[in-house]
């Protein structure tokens, strides 16, 4: 047995060792795809480009390379043959296009383009879905799997030292007792195997069968890039994934952040703990932030998964050993919150709104999670509540006045929060005096900042928010997002029917009204247009 549950720890072994494999292949195959996204710009690429860096190409054109690219795998000697090149001029010409090659190797992404695709990409997209599937089926299996395979391991050595020991030391009453308790022991660890056996060979065989037609790989990515960027981007480097990087500038998932701060920002390990979603780079950034600044404001434009990056930090608390987070929001997006949780995490999530908002809420202060509720409810609970890990205020610039209940309750329970997030799609470097409330509630001792910045008749937007760099962070969509073209829009025609004519027609002679008139019809919203 011993040498059976050996070898099914090799085999276990070998299986978590696949998904390293597959995390190398997504990068070998960015990595194809970059060599042939830098091919196909060097082949369109006259030589004539080298002059601009200090290379003469008139000899190289009447010796027959025309582009860039029929350099390609030719030495300085080999230039050196052409007619009228020497040696100097084969280097120059060479290191121009080595330059040439950096240039635009700066400009290339792996991510595929949906617009220009590359023949590369299915390969790249199929590795993706492999790697997925396997980071995500494989680590809670694998993990069961080897607690029972060391368990047994453990139970075989305690059984092979006592069984010849205990022997000698018994009587013959007593060894023929031994015998039979020995026997039902190894009959109870023959099953533990072969259970250990069927479920390393089932690991094996899908791990082993796991493939995927570049072709519907990219079918997937076209209906849903979103969570392939999000893999690509926390496995590859930063040069692989954003054509914007440069070494002579900050990276734009830092929304303005001074160096020092992203530094310190990024020193954070962040523990995914019940986290289940796949973060983005700037999202997981955010999440960082959140961690690191304790207080803070996150500004994210939306659409950027701010939602997701505050779950992303009460994960990383609560595999700390917090507890209890508590959601303050508009009534209009507690389902979307509850949602979210459920989505994103294993936390148990707590909905106190209504009439046993009460009891919910001794549930909550009970067992943790996540708490949500609403603004309104807040304020006839705040009295109940008692110190919180992390408390995160949605559409926060509703709290803008100091002087409503809303804003004393939030503020209340922000003073006994070990961290506080206050979330907002709002664009708060334009609307300072909005944004004086938040950072007061935030950190008080940057108050003085504020009032000089208030002081400005007309601040500029992007030094606000590297002022205000250790409190808010905002980032948007076209600062992160790089794979996503421009907003397209879409004209479309429906021919009214005759009722929806007669509707227009019989409306007074007002434009708004009319207009309403030929959407809802006579009332009954059954016009072409809202059937549309």
């Amino acid at each position: 047995m011993c040498a059976d549950a050996a070898a099914i720890g090799q085999s276990l072994r070998k299986v978590r060792e696949s998904i390293d494999r597959a995390r190398s292949d997504v990068v070998a195959c960015a990595e194809a795809a970059l060599r042939e996204g830098l091919e196909a710009v060097l082949r369109t690429s006259p030589i004539e480009d080298l002059e601009k860096l200090g290379a003469r190409t008139s000899a190289l054109r009447s010796g027959g390379v025309s582009t860039v690219y029929d350099l390609e795998g030719r030495s300085e000697w080999q230039i050196e043959q052409l007619r009228g090149i020497g040696e100097v001029t084969a280097r120059k010409v060479m290191a121009a296009r080595d330059q040439l090659k950096s240039a635009i190797r700066v400009e290339l992404s792996a991510i595929p383009d949906i617009s220009a695709p590359k023949e590369s990409d299915g390969a790249l997209l199929a590795a993706v879905l492999r790697y997925q599937s396997l980071s995500r089926n494989l680590p809670d299996q694998l993990q069961e799997l080897e607690a029972r395979l060391l368990a047994l391991e453990s139970r075989l050595s305690g059984l092979k030292d006592s069984s010849g020991l205990l022997r000698l030391l018994f009587s013959t009453a007593q060894r023929s007792k031994f015998d039979s308790s020995h026997g039902n022991l190894q009959r109870g660890l023959a099953d533990e195997l072969n259970w250990l056996k069927h479920g390393t060979e089932a690991l094996k065989s899908f791990e082993g069968g796991l493939r995927y037609d570049p072709v519907e790989a990219r079918r997937q990515y076209e209906q849903n890039s979103a969570s392939f960027v999000a893999i690509l981007e926390s496995i590859l480097p930063a040069t692989f994934v954003d054509s914007s990087f440069s070494i002579h500038k900050e990276p734009s998932l830092y929304g303005g952040v001074p160096s020092d701060i992203a530094r310190e920002v990024e020193s954070v390990s962040l523990n995914r703990g019940p986290l289940r979603a796949t973060l983005r780079r700037y999202q997981q950034f955010g999440a960082q932030y959140v961690v690191s600044r304790r207080r803070s404001l996150l500004g994210d434009e939306m659409g950027l998964g701010k939602t997701v990056q505050v779950l992303a930090a009460v994960s990383h608390l609560h595999a700390g050993g917090a507890s209890r987070f508590l959601v303050v929001c508009p009534n209009s997006v507690l389902i979307n919150w509850q949602r979210e949780v459920a989505k994103h995490t294993v936390l148990r999530h707590v909905l106190i709104h209504g009439t046993g908002r009460e009891d919910e809420l001794a549930d909550w202060l009970r067992d943790g999670g996540v708490g949500i509720t609403t603004f309104s409810t807040l304020s006839k609970l705040t009295h109940l509540i008692g110190k919180i890990d992390l408390l995160a205020v949605d559409e926060a610039h509703a709290i803008k006045n100091p002087d409503t209940q809303r804003n004393q309750s939030v503020a209340l329970l922000a003073s006994r929060a070990s961290y506080l997030v206050l979330m907002t799609g709002t664009a708060l470097e334009n609307r300072l005096s909005e944004m004086h409330t938040l950072v007061s509630m935030a950190q008080p001792n940057l108050k003085e900042l504020l009032q000089k910045l208030l002081a400005n008749v007309r601040p500029n937007p992007v030094k606000v928010r590297s002022q205000l760099a250790p409190v808010y962070l905002r980032r948007t969509q076209g600062d992160v997002l790089h794979e996503l073209p421009d907003q397209v829009h879409s004209d479309e025609f429906v021919r009214l029917d005759t009722a929806d004519f007669l509707a227009y027609q019989m409306t007074p002679k007002n434009l708004m009204k009319r207009r309403l008139a030929a959407t809802t019809g006579q009332g009954n919203l059954s016009s072409a247009k809202y059937e549309r």
